[in-house]
């Protein structure tokens, strides 16, 4: 796959948050892991300006157990 395809958050100009994106809904220990990614094509025309993974909770609780990635991808013409 990465062969044709590049991870985004390693092409990204700006990147926010930890490249961990599985907590296991275990909000009090460190997440480990990253096993979520967004990629993109080779194509030269294809950029990431940002990516982020985001690790919003509420009450101490994770919506998910993986934490959701984010990235704005831009297509020149």
């Amino acid at each position: 796959m990465m062969a044709n395809m590049q991870n985004s958050r390693s092409i990204s100009k700006l990147v926010y948050g930890a490249a961990d994106t599985w907590n296991g809904f275990k909000f009090n220990e460190k997440p480990n892991g990253c096993i979520d990614y967004i990629f993109v094509s080779n194509d030269k025309r294809i950029t990431v300006s940002k990516f982020a993974t985001i690790t919003d909770s509420y009450d101490m609780k994770y919506p998910s157990d993986h934490f959701p990635v984010l990235a704005t991808i831009n297509i020149d013409k």
